[in-house]
């Protein structure tokens, strides 16, 4: 059956734009290095005893897994989409669309929601309480406190932030590229700003700058000895270190290869994609290793684990004005008002600079749901001047919005942690998709993957390397979903959670597999054989 006949139109309107550069741009930027370094700040109190450049460092195996999976089975499936088109097309309707649909609802779809608010109950918040300090600006502490004291108004920044991510990308893929260098050369320099100030500090002058600067408020002294009173210091180990290495790893590479949802907007796909994904996923390495080596030997591995243990047991010994943050930590290493500003805004910038990749990203999921006829076509409409799917953007602004308020009003932790298997059964389903393959589609891998170079296309002791690939993400995943959640079975506070994230799990694939199967039968009732559509590679 012609693709005319199946979908919903010859011509996506997508034009490729995008190139290598923009590949590691994305990467560098939805790992998001200083929004990275400060959100295992937020959750290390869960993971205690962790050896930091080990664990970045383990991580690299189920991310390679990834770049190896990905570059591969983009080449050969070159559409915006992503993995909903390639798993589609091995595994059938239903569970390609339910896959997609776990990692969209629990990342894709979430995870801006988040970064808009870890935007304003962290990077703003800290940025002009160290700016009021050095200054000496008393009202730029109480603004920080009045944002980190009312529900209302960290949500109304979240919101703000996500309208300004969603207006990126809607100005279409030339304007979004621009716009994202910009940001990331930014980035970058307050990134080397931390690591200079990181440099030139010493433990004993950030003890006695912190204690200064906080006085009355907090005190080095006083945040060890809390948790020490309360049993939550541990020291560190090799078993601590291999049970939370891929959560904490994968917590912050997770998305880094999202470029691949645009493959239908890169040029020469089967080597940008590739070489954008390692370079980022390798910037990315050597920068956390990097910075949590220096930040241990300044602010002391006890102290980094203290602040975020109070914090995450809600302890009332937690007396900082706004969230564990290391953007403060570094601010309070000098008294230079522009290097204060440079290290304290740039924080602010990494948590933002996530959202427009994952709007384009997540837009071109819901593209490819609408092309493939399983929600209404509108939604596969492409501007003509901007080339940018309008509808679908917005769409994404919405949805991410609830989880701005879900985090805003019924609490971080506990809407992450429900929504842990629902985001590793999203990555396992891809891997273990492309792990048979070759196998159980053995002419389409043969026309697809066969036709790719020798590198994709290569076995080894007779396995292609695809099916291994797709085993050490799918295995990869499975572990990242338990070792999420198994802090939660000795801590109290979150115990609950256990629980509560299988439901998710069963209750978010359940309703992804119902509604495929009613449009299975509605699409059949109208003539159209959804078999059909998932038989053909979409057109471009």
């Amino acid at each position: 059956m012609a693709s005319s006949k199946v979908f919903i139109r010859e011509a996506t309107g997508l034009v490729r734009e995008l190139t290598a550069l923009d590949a590691y741009i994305l990467a560098v930027s939805v790992v998001s290095l200083g929004g990275a370094t400060a959100f295992i700040f937020i959750i290390l109190g869960m993971y205690p005893g962790s050896n930091f450049p080990l664990v970045f460092t383990i991580g690299l195996i189920p991310a390679g897994a990834f770049i190896l999976v990905y570059s591969i089975m983009t080449s050969a499936f070159p559409r915006s989409g992503g993995d909903y088109v390639w798993v589609s097309r091995i595994t059938g309707p239903v569970i390609g669309f339910t896959s997609s649909w776990l990692l969209q609802f629990s990342y894709l779809f979430f995870i801006n929601g988040l970064q808009a608010w870890y935007v304003a109950w962290v990077g703003v918040p800290s940025t002009l309480t160290a700016m009021g300090i050095i200054f000496n600006a008393s009202y730029l502490i109480q603004w920080s406190t009045a944002i980190t004291s009312s529900t209302g108004l960290t949500f109304l920044i979240s919101f703000v932030a996500l309208i300004v991510g969603g207006l990126i990308c809607l100005l279409g893929v030339r304007s979004y590229s621009r716009i994202m260098r910009a940001m990331w050369l930014y980035g970058m320099l307050g990134m080397a700003v931390w690591i200079g100030l990181l440099l030139t500090s010493t433990h004993a002058g950030f003890v006695s700058s912190f204690n200064s600067v906080l006085s009355g408020t907090a005190s080095y002294e006083g945040i060890l000895k809390a948790a020490g009173d309360e049993g939550l210091l541990k020291p560190v180990t090799i078993e601590s270190t291999l049970v939370s290495a891929i959560v904490l790893s994968w917590s912050v590479y997770a998305g880094f290869y999202y470029s691949v949802y645009m493959a239908g907007e890169t040029k020469n796909v089967n080597k940008n994609i590739p070489l954008g994904l390692i370079a980022g996923l390798l910037t990315a390495w050597a920068f956390l290793v990097l910075i949590f080596s220096l930040s241990v030997n300044v602010f002391g591995y006890d102290f980094m684990y203290a602040m975020s243990a109070l914090s995450v047991a809600g302890s009332p010994a937690y007396t900082l004005p706004f969230g564990p943050s290391i953007g403060f930590l570094i601010s309070v290493l000098t008294g230079n008002p522009f290097l204060v500003f440079i290290a304290s805004s740039s924080l602010v910038l990494w948590w933002f600079i996530i959202l427009p990749p994952l709007y384009m990203a997540g837009s071109r999921v819901i593209f490819g749901w609408a092309w493939d006829r399983l929600i209404p076509a509108r939604l596969a409409d492409v501007n003509e001047r901007l080339h940018s799917p309008i509808l679908a953007i917005t769409l994404c602004v919405v949805v991410n919005a609830f989880w701005a308020y879900m985090s805003a009003y019924q609490g971080y932790y506990l809407t992450f942690i429900n929504l842990t298997l629902v985001q590793a059964a999203g990555w396992a389903i891809p891997g273990f998709a492309a792990a048979i393959f070759p196998y159980i589609k053995r002419d389409l891998y043969k026309r697809t993957v066969g036709v790719l170079p020798r590198p994709f296309s290569s076995k080894i002791a007779g396995v292609p390397i695809l099916t291994i690939g797709g085993l050490i993400q799918g295995v990869s995943m499975i572990f990242y979903g338990y070792s999420i959640l198994s802090p939660t079975l000795t801590f109290v506070e979150l115990s609950p959670a256990v629980l509560s994230s299988f439901g998710w799990l069963v209750a978010t694939a359940f309703v992804g597999a119902a509604y495929i199967l009613a449009v299975r039968a509605y699409r059949k009732s109208q003539g159209l054989d959804l078999r059909y559509v998932f038989e053909e590679i979409p057109p471009e």
